[in-house]
């Protein structure tokens, strides 16, 4: 191809032809800055979809690391909830020397902490990967933010409060208590002097209050806001990825439960104070309305395990047993079904 070129460059020349010659020089070098940009047209190309594949490379592993992530905050959620449970019974005076000798839990009750970390490695990956002004999903990338950067602040910040308050009761305990060195011991040779403390001092009721507040009120109920956040994150990457849409687990942040979980809980409930809540469906819509019959009407999806959950919210309502349903909160409201 170049030898022909090169021959009818001659031809022309020999001919006494410039003007022609020039006119054809003009031609191929338009001809060669054409094919240059071509070349780098598909160069371009290439290159944005290597780029596309990796992002959505990225967003995959994103998706991957919530599911753990949800998972590990579930089970976070289950220990504290668990710890909440032997503290209610600690601040009724509902435990005894014998629960004492027989559960550890109970013993070691605030003196451990459990938390988990939001896995950012998906997220810290897409953000070097991107240029955010031309990102072609600008509420992706908020979300994605309000996780990875908001939420994960927050999240850092609740488990400090808990994880520095349970370092300095330890220490108060190891400076105070002579007895706090056979805390490894077994459970049936406690000393008088800690089974009087966990049983009759009013201070370790107080830090058992502390504990409380900043396991169940701060760091467990954000818990639960970074999962709705978690799933809502989840299922709008599905929408760029076409990728889990019909995950189970985070379908049921979106949808009622299934009949056979709420129906026997249809009904009125009232706590002590005398307010009622009542749980009902709509259409194909499980609901909440508290207080009833004048208060926010919530639509309730299934979120995991023993709950119900207000759609796009925190607020949940967990099932205690066949007739009593708890909220989620600090509060510890328990509804008991009367109709």
């Amino acid at each position: 191809m170049i030898k022909f070129f090169r021959n009818i460059r001659r031809s022309l020349l020999s001919m006494g032809k410039t003007a022609s010659y020039l006119k054809y020089a003009l031609g191929e070098i338009i001809l060669v800055v054409i094919g240059i940009l071509i070349a780098l047209q598909v160069n371009n190309w290439n290159e944005e979809r290597i780029k596309q594949k990796t992002v959505h490379t990225a967003l995959i592993q994103i998706q991957n690391e919530l599911l753990g992530d949800l998972d590990e905050s579930y089970n976070l959620t289950s220990y504290l909830e668990y710890q909440d449970s032997l503290m209610e019974k600690v601040l009724k005076n509902k435990v005894t020397e014998e629960d004492y000798k027989t559960n550890g839990y109970l013993l070691n009750l605030i003196r451990n902490s459990s938390d988990f970390t939001l896995n950012r490695d998906g997220y810290t990956g897409l953000m070097n990967i991107i240029d955010e002004s031309k990102f072609g999903h600008p509420e992706l990338l908020r979300d994605l933010k309000y996780l990875y950067v908001e939420g994960n602040t927050l999240l850092e910040l609740w488990k400090g409060w808990f994880n520095n308050f349970v370092h300095e009761y330890n220490n108060e305990l190891t400076k105070k208590y002579g007895w706090y060195f056979t805390t490894d011991a077994l459970l049936d040779s406690l000393s008088h002097d800690e089974l009087n403390y966990l049983l009759y001092d009013p201070m370790y009721k107080n830090n058992v209050v502390r504990y409380r507040n900043l396991g169940i009120g701060n760091l467990n109920y954000g818990n639960y806001q970074l999962q709705v956040a978690m799933a809502q994150l989840y299922r709008k990457i599905s929408e760029v990825t076409g990728e889990g849409t019909d995950n189970e687990i985070i379908a049921s942040y979106f949808k009622s439960p299934p009949d056979s979980v709420y129906r026997s809980f249809l009904g009125t409930f009232v706590r002590k104070d005398g307010s009622a809540l009542k749980l009902y469906v709509e259409g194909d819509s499980l609901k909440s309305q508290y207080p009833y019959p004048s208060g926010e009407i919530n639509y309730m999806v299934g979120g995991k395990r023993n709950r119900f959950q207000a759609y796009n919210a925190a607020f949940q309502l967990i099932i205690e047993n066949d007739s009593t349903l708890r909220s989620s909160g600090l509060s510890r409201n328990r509804y008991v079904k009367i109709n």
